[in-house]
């Protein structure tokens, strides 16, 4: 099997716009939970650029679903109107809540870029990561 390169995206602030969460004390993003809400970053279509050389995967935590803000066709709309302008590898997505026991793939824990590394062999040392952190987008 080849071994491949991959750019791991967060979703919600970095492909498309994030909402501000109300009532927290520190800055969080929610994903949007409605069509009138939903903004896709028209400027991530210079991802296909990559393409040639990068599998692009999306690693996005998703706990509004579970919690009921969100439904997961909704969440599934989101996905599919990002593939539509980038050609997403796949989506890995943790359901989870941030304080759920044994939970390894919400981030910042590594569960869904390792699992995407074991499945289609992905080389980590050559691979780029790009999430939302916080009101500050990191890549490395």
């Amino acid at each position: 099997m080849k071994i491949k390169n991959a750019i791991f995206l967060d979703r919600d602030g970095t492909l498309n716009e994030g909402i501000i969460k109300e009532n927290v004390d520190n800055f969080k993003l929610r994903p949007p939970h409605n069509n009138k809400e939903l903004h896709i970053y028209k400027d991530i279509a210079i991802l296909n650029s990559f393409t040639d050389n990068f599998c692009l995967f999306i690693i996005t935590n998703q706990p509004d679903i579970k919690k009921g803000f969100q439904t997961e066709e909704f969440n599934n709309y989101i996905n599919l109107s990002i593939s539509n302008i980038i050609p997403i590898t796949k989506i890995y997505t943790c359901f989870c809540l941030e304080t759920d026991p044994g939970c390894n793939c919400y981030k910042p824990s590594p569960g869904m870029i390792l699992n995407a590394t074991k499945e289609f062999n992905i080389n980590i040392k050559n691979s780029f990561c790009t999430v939302f952190l916080n009101n500050f987008l990191v890549s490395g």
